[in-house]
């Protein structure tokens, strides 16, 4: 199942840790120099991780909202795989102007990224903070200089649903709870995702998933500076055989109703 592309990108938001008072931030594009099938070949996903301003920390990140729930039973699939490509990148003038905040380091590029799915829908009300399940992964650096384009290394990764972790606020929830429930004046947002089933609701339904996001995060300095990473397809992993147990199920669901 093919989840994208279509990329839509007026329909991605940007979510930087200037919601925090910090410095990092990012942007979608289309991955035009690799292919010339416009926005929906690929998205280059790219921007500055800043860790000063935080003291360490620095987070840049892009949502996707579907339309309607996605639905991954695990019944019929087994987790995400992304197509990509490592790629450098002229930055625009935005990107490249120099700032205080700006990393000088020699360092190599950011090459930890993260897949953030939401099962939690957002509230009509004030938003508030939702358990989010995370996955990170690692691409190889890019060795060697010259033009950056000829040099793309292109690459899969699997990530199966069981190596998704449960975070709130960037924490695992077990340690986030505690913070919480330490303080009075964020108490109220965990307890709107786990007062009445807590546990049910720390398993991971892949049957209503509402956000996809692409993160880019400093791990409280173990990377910073200007990073980019490219996007041709994400879709899921169907299991062996899913299609017709899946069916069955279904079918029996449907027939004891």
């Amino acid at each position: 199942m093919i989840i994208f592309p279509q990329w839509n990108l007026p329909q991605w938001k940007q979510v930087d840790d200037s919601v925090r008072g910090g410095a990092s931030h990012s942007k979608l594009s289309p991955l035009a120099p690799i292919s010339r099938g416009g926005s929906d070949a690929g998205i280059m996903f790219s921007g500055l991780l800043d860790i000063k301003a935080l003291g360490g920390a620095g987070f840049a990140s892009q949502k996707y909202r579907f339309d309607q729930p996605l639905n991954l039973d695990s019944a019929r699939y087994s987790g995400l795989r992304l197509k990509l490509v490592s790629c450098d990148l002229t930055f625009d003038s935005k990107s490249a102007s120099s700032s205080s905040s700006a990393p000088s380091t020699k360092s190599s590029p950011p090459n930890e990224f993260t897949i953030t799915l939401t099962t939690v829908p957002q509230p009509h009300q004030k938003p508030k903070s939702r358990i989010t399940w995370e996955c990170p992964f690692e691409i190889p650096h890019k060795a060697g200089d010259g033009d950056a384009w000829a040099q793309v290394q292109s690459f899969k990764i699997d990530l199966p649903f069981s190596s998704f972790k449960s975070t709130y606020r960037g924490k695992p929830t077990s340690e986030s709870r505690a913070r919480s429930q330490a303080a009075q004046d964020d108490s109220q947002s965990m307890q709107y995702l786990l007062e009445d089933d807590e546990e049910e609701r720390l398993v991971f339904h892949t049957e209503h998933i509402y956000e996809f996001g692409l993160m880019c995060r400093s791990e409280f300095g173990k990377q910073e500076g200007q990073f980019c990473l490219g996007v041709i397809k994400v879709e899921a992993i169907e299991r062996s055989g899913a299609v017709v147990s899946w069916m069955r199920r279904m079918s029996t669901n449907s027939s004891s109703a």
